[in-house]
Order: structure tokens, then C-alpha cells, then sequence
């Protein structure tokens, strides 16, 4: 039987071998081009689901959130370090107003015993000086505003109960300060100050702190001492 020959259209370099370029430029391999099995690959490499895990960033605090996030871990770790301190024993305690981290009581059970405020507590059976504390937004770049609600107190004290201290004060705070520390100074200035348990006669009608007449006096005593610094102010000015 005779062979029948199949001439092939492929071209031919001199040797007689098929050059390689044109092999897969005639059989789709070329770059740019697939093949239907690789086709099908490439296909089932698409469908497949990713399984990498893309972790979300949380979106920045806005400055309201970061203000109020920084006032309640700090004033957190303050009443810790008060509530946890065996030093404090006896002295003073404080809690919290309503459950509010932001507005707190503060008892003071103990002044210097040679004071005669310590007395006037003994005599009066007074149990304990009662002071609110509230601390504002921007604590603790901002001092907060204490007043004594109870006893009624004479000298030592401003009108409603307001605390004439510079550390209270805008200029003279730091946030550095500690509230420990804040009362402290308080307790000493009540004693420095001579501060007195005001006594009723029979008949006399007694009268009451108040916050409103406390954030007043509290109020002219800065633009006081912001026009004349921390020295006794005129007459006149009060």
C-alpha cells in the first residue's frame, strides 16, 4: 500500500523544524490568547470565593467622642485611686451624683482639730461638710466647679457656697492636678480661711447655699482677679 503523504502548511525554517514562535501563534498560545482548556482554568479561578479576610478600620472619634472619652477614663481612674486609698480613711469620701461620673459628692469628715471650724463640727454635731463637685466637658484641660452645699458656712466661703481658690480658676488650674490632691488644698483653705458653721438665733430665719448664687460669686471673683491677679482687690471691687 502505497503512503499517502499530508504536506503540512506550517512553514519550515532551513532545518526543517517548525520554528517555535509560529507553533503557538497557529495553535492559540501565543500571549493575549487562551486555550479552551485554559479558558475553563482561568474561569474556575475567578468563581472561586476569596477566603482573606479584609480587616475593617474603625472610623476616627469625632472631638465631642475623644473629649468625653478622655474626661471619663480619667475621672475613672481618679475615683479609683480615692475610693481604693487607705490613707483617705476617716478624712473624706467621695460618690457619685445619680450614678453620674461627671457630678460627684464630696464629704469631708475631718478638718484640722486645732481649727475652730473642727470645734464648731463637734459642737453643732455636725457629721460631715457636704461639697458638689462637676466637672465640664473639657476636663481635665478645665478645673472643675466646687461648691458646699451643707453646712451653711461663714468666712472661708463665698456667696452659695462658692470656694475662692485659684486652682479653680481657668489660669490657675493644670491638668496635671489630681483631685486628691484638689481636696486637699480645699480642706486646708477652709482652715487658712477661718471658716465658721453659721449658727441661727431662735427665730431667725436660715438660709440656704444655692448653685445659682454660687456660680455668680464664682463668677466676679475670676473677672475680679483676672483685672487685679491674685492680690486683695480694692475696696470697692469687692
Amino acid at each position: 500500500m502505497g503512503m499517502i503523504l499530508v504536506r503540512s502548511c506550517l512553514a519550515r525554517d532551513e532545518t526543517g523544524f517548525v520554528p517555535e514562535s509560529t507553533t503557538k501563534r497557529e495553535f492559540g498560545v501565543s500571549q493575549g490568547i487562551q486555550t479552551p482548556n485554559q479558558r475553563n482554568i482561568s474561569k474556575t479561578r475567578k468563581d472561586k470565593p476569596s477566603t482573606t479576610h479584609i480587616k475593617e478600620t474603625p472610623a476616627p472619634l469625632s472631638y465631642k467622642q475623644h473629649a468625653r472619652h478622655v474626661r471619663t477614663t480619667r475621672l475613672m481612674k481618679e475615683l479609683k485611686d480615692i475610693k481604693t486609698s487607705s490613707e483617705l480613711e476617716g478624712t473624706f469620701t467621695v460618690d457619685l451624683l445619680d450614678n453620674n461620673i461627671f457630678e460627684w459628692n464630696l464629704k469631708i469628715y475631718r478638718v484640722d482639730a486645732d481649727s475652730e471650724l473642727h470645734k464648731d463640727m463637734v459642737a453643732t454635731g455636725t457629721p460631715f461638710i457636704l461639697v458638689n463637685i462637676v466637672f465640664p466637658d473639657n476636663f481635665p484641660f478645665s478645673p472643675p466647679f466646687m461648691r458646699v452645699q451643707q453646712p451653711v458656712l461663714e468666712d472661708g466661703v463665698l456667696d452659695g457656697g462658692a470656694i475662692c481658690m485659684e486652682i479653680l480658676t481657668p489660669k490657675g488650674w493644670s491638668s496635671s492636678y489630681t483631685i486628691e490632691a484638689l481636696i486637699h488644698q480645699f480642706r486646708a483653705t477652709l482652715v487658712k480661711g477661718k471658716a465658721r458653721i453659721k449658727t441661727f438665733k431662735k427665730g431667725e430665719t436660715p438660709i440656704f447655699f444655692c448653685k445659682e448664687d454660687a456660680e455668680l460669686a464664682f463668677e466676679n471673683l475670676v473677672k475680679t482677679h483676672n483685672k487685679h491677679g491674685w492680690l486683695t482687690p480694692p475696696i470697692t471691687e469687692g
